[in-house]
């Protein structure tokens, strides 16, 4: 138990499925699991721990435990064979992203962008 904050995704093409099995169980799911997803992280320079240019990647926010286990988060046992995602603690990244710890829509960094996540 636990507050914790992550990026969770990869390249656009296993971002978009990821996205698409987001989208399917909903917001209420994810309200019960204590989590939110309030925005969407896309890199703009190669090199950050994020990966590549074009990388996208869901912040999510809220209790620890469903973000450490996303396969009960995703309510998919073999996501591991359906995705190629990564889940990456903010402290693991904080400063080779951005200068402060406050990500907020519309932010532009040297290394990502950030936009509203809508269910």
């Amino acid at each position: 138990m636990g507050y914790q904050e992550s990026f969770i995704g990869g390249s656009k093409t296993e971002f978009y499925k990821l996205e698409k099995q987001i989208k399917f169980l909903g917001e209420n799911h994810f309200s019960n699991f204590g989590v939110i997803i309030p925005f969407i992280i896309t890199v703009k320079k190669n090199g950050t721990l994020l990966g590549k240019d074009g990388n996208k990647f869901l912040y999510v926010c809220g209790e620890r435990y469903p973000q450490s286990h996303i396969e009960e988060l995703l309510s998919d046992e073999n996501w591991y064979e359906k995705y190629d995602i990564n889940c990456i603690f903010s402290e693991e990244i904080i400063d080779a992203v951005y200068d402060d710890d406050l990500i907020y829509s519309g932010m532009e960094t040297k290394y990502v962008s950030v936009e509203n996540f809508n269910f």
